[in-house]
């Protein structure tokens, strides 16, 4: 997992892979959070952004998940903020709804170890195929109405 402020990241830019920087690069010229709500192209399946408006929720309202073919850039645009609950796979990670195969997506009940993230507005968390993260998590004792740009990178271009 990596998390960083816009702000800086392009001083960080020389230790990420040319995909992940590709994929920075589009959560920059986008960050005012201006793309329309859908599906943005990049670079067909291999790199695409999903934009969405969604209400955060309790934590425990929350499904914790997990990919295989695809690292996450998850960036908060706009909303007071975002707590994302983290954890590390394991060998007792074990999904409680297993959509790998079809939609690169497994659920989890049982997370062991989760710490959580705090995401503000211009701020951004990787999460990579062994990072089991909660997003949407309300950051304080009230929903709130947030609104992402999630880019979706293949592994296979890394």
């Amino acid at each position: 997992m990596i998390v960083g402020n816009l702000d800086s990241w392009q001083k960080e830019a020389h230790i990420y892979s040319k995909a992940l920087a590709k994929g920075m690069a589009f959560v920059q010229e986008n960050r005012t959070g201006e793309l329309e709500v859908g599906r943005h192209e990049i670079d067909g399946d291999k790199m695409f952004a999903l934009v969405s408006v969604a209400e955060t929720e309790p934590k425990q309202d929350r499904k914790p998940e997990a990919h295989d073919r695809y690292i996450d850039i998850q960036y908060l645009a706009s909303g007071a903020g975002e707590v994302i609950g983290v954890a590390r796979r394991s060998a007792d990670s074990v999904p409680s709804e297993d959509y790998l195969g079809s939609r690169d997506i497994a659920f989890y009940t049982d997370v062991k170890d989760e710490t959580d993230v705090l995401l503000r507005p211009g701020m951004f968390a990787v999460f990579f195929p062994d990072d089991i993260h909660r997003p949407l998590c309300a950051a304080g004792d009230t929903a709130d109405s947030v609104k992402k740009i999630v880019v979706k990178i293949a592994l296979d271009i890394l």
